[in-house]
This record gives C-alpha cells, structure tokens and sequence, in this order.
C-alpha cells in the first residue's frame, strides 16, 4: 500500500477518528507520522548557529590571547604606550615624608639620596595629572647637604612618562659612564652636575648643585645604587 491510498483510505472513514486512523494505519505499514516526518524535517537552528559561532569565536581569541599576552607582560612596563606630559600641567603636591619613605608606604623599590640623617633643608613634591589627583607623573625632592653645602635636586618617573623637565636634562648629558652594569648620562657645566639614568622600570634625573668635584654626580648615583 502506498503512502496516496493510505491517504485515500483514511479520508473515507468516520471524519472523528481521523487522527488516530492516520496513526495507526501508518504504523501497519511502518511510515513515518506527519508529526514524525516534520520532526525528521532538516531545520535550520538560529540557537545551534549561536553556539557553534560562539565557540568558534571563544577558540579564536584564546589563540590571540595566547600570542598577545606573552608580548604585553614582557614589556619594560605594564602600560601599553608611552605619554608626554608638561611639568606646568601637573599640580605640586608637597608631602611631609621622603621618598625613602613613600616608596616602603607604596611597596616600590626606588632609589634615593641618602643624606636624610645630615640634611638641613628637605622638601618632597608630588606632581599629580591635573585631570586625575591619583595619577603621580613624577616625584621631585629637594635636599640640602648640611655638611658639604651642596643641593641636589632628584627627579622620579616612570618609564612610559616622559616629562619636559627630564627630556631636557637628558638631551644636556653629553658623557656616557656605566656605573654597576647601569648606563648613566652625565654632564658638569656652571658649578652643577647632572646625570641621568634608568633602573627597574624608573627614569632618574639629578641635579647637584655646588658640588665638591665635577664628577661628585657619578658618586651620588654609585651610592644610589649602592642602597637597592
């Protein structure tokens, strides 16, 4: 029998019955239901898209993932492109303690000048971005060497921010000396000597004003370093 006289046949029964006729008739000659046949129908799955897109995308970003984050965590710093900031749009923050002291209070490893027990004048300044109070552009402190008489002025930043005060002083150090395996520009000129260098992930500028010899800046850095 097939599947038009099977139609035929049940549309001459008892119109009530037709449902369960059409059931049971094409279960005798074992063809599928209407309902079994929309069942069996390919439909297309808007949800099953979804997934399987979905998946598709999670597995092609954990390989970008995979590629890109070994670069970003390997860089010298954890900020993704460099910035240049102008000391006139920063506001002075004054600060009651040393930078000594603020790098154990912030858990940083920075370098200082360690004339803190023969100092007679000190002043730290915090240089905060003018738009963000909790963004520190750079640190300055300010000591006078109560024994010798000289001033040094030191400048902090990181290495991403580039400051117009630093930049200036790095393009006036004409000499090169490496000071334990660290680079160091440096320059005397007018009874002031300036260095400049850079050391776990921190630019440095000094400035030491009236000092004992014209090399007394390649000094205070070795003793900088000395002290990490």
């Amino acid at each position: 029998m097939n599947k038009k006289n099977i139609h035929k046949l049940i549309e001459e029964k008892n119109p009530e019955g037709k449902a369960a006729l059409r059931k049971k008739v094409m279960e005798r000659v074992n063809l599928p239901t209407e309902a079994e046949q929309i069942q069996k129908k390919p439909t297309f799955s808007y949800k099953r898209f979804y997934r399987i897109f979905a998946g598709v995308s999670a597995a092609v970003a954990a390989v970008c993932l995979a590629i890109v984050l070994p670069i970003v965590l390997n860089r010298d710093t954890a900020l993704p492109s460099e910035r240049y900031c102008h000391a006139a749009d920063c506001v002075e923050t004054p600060i009651d303690y040393s930078i000594k002291e603020y790098s154990e209070r912030n858990n940083l490893s920075l370098l200082y000048v360690d004339w803190y027990n023969i100092a007679d004048e000190l002043e730290t300044l915090l240089f905060v971005n003018i738009n963000d109070d909790k963004d520190v552009v750079y640190l300055q402190e300010t000591i006078v060497n109560g024994e010798i008489g000289s001033i040094v002025i030191l400048y902090i930043t990181d290495l991403y921010t580039q400051v117009d005060v630093f930049e200036d002083m790095e393009k006036a150090c004409e000499n090169v000396e490496y000071i334990s395996s660290v680079k160091v520009s440096w320059k005397y000129k007018n009874n002031k000597g300036t260095a400049c260098f850079e050391y776990l992930n921190r630019r440095y500028s000094i400035e030491l004003r009236y000092p004992m010899a014209e090399d007394s800046v390649l000094d205070l850095v070795e003793s900088m370093l000395s002290n990490r």
